[in-house]
């Protein structure tokens, strides 16, 4: 009976609490979905704006490697709580987006607009989040090529082909090339 009441007490007085973490996790889930990378950035800071009520919301991709914070965050993929970090990232607290043993970026959540503290159901909501775009993101990277490279190799190809073609017009007919 004690446990329904809990639950009961629970669900009546967290239930936008609940109702935030169900948004995280059901967004962590949908990430994979997403097919444009701009679109999935855009989104997620939104979801987290909307989902957090943290006072800031940050998806960090450019840092300095020896920063601190990201050191640590490198050595230990976990939530991170930035005070008493000397730090670039603005925040109080981050979420390692990471894939394959790299750190890719780092979600940064500034404090609740409520003063309280983010609940240990929050923080895992969020690592799943964090977690599922970092996968995200190293898809877009191997896929788009860190630096275009994918494309130059496509576009070398090409030219490739419309130059034998051009040559061999016979051997192209032929071979269907």
């Amino acid at each position: 009976m004690h446990g329904r009441v809990d639950l009961f007490v629970d669900r009546v007085f967290f239930r936008s609490r609940h109702e935030d973490e169900e948004a995280l996790r059901t967004f962590a889930h949908e990430i994979p979905y997403v097919t444009d990378r701009d679109i999935l950035l855009r989104r997620a800071a939104q979801t987290l704006d909307r989902h957090t009520d943290a006072t800031s919301v940050g998806i960090v991709l450019h840092f300095d490697d020896n920063d601190p914070a990201i050191v640590r965050l490198r050595a230990h993929p976990q939530v991170l709580d930035l005070h008493g970090v000397e730090t670039t990232l603005r925040g109080d607290i981050g979420f390692p987006m990471t894939a394959r043993g790299q750190l890719l970026g780092v979600i940064v959540l500034g404090a609740r607009s409520s003063g309280e503290r983010y609940a240990p159901d929050e923080i895992a909501a969020i690592s799943q989040l964090a977690t599922s775009l970092g996968a995200a993101l190293d898809i877009f990277t191997t896929r788009d090529g860190k630096d275009g490279a994918v494309e130059r190799l496509v576009a070398s190809v090409d030219a490739l082909r419309e130059e034998l073609v051009r040559r061999f017009p016979t051997a192209a007919n032929e071979n269907s090339l």
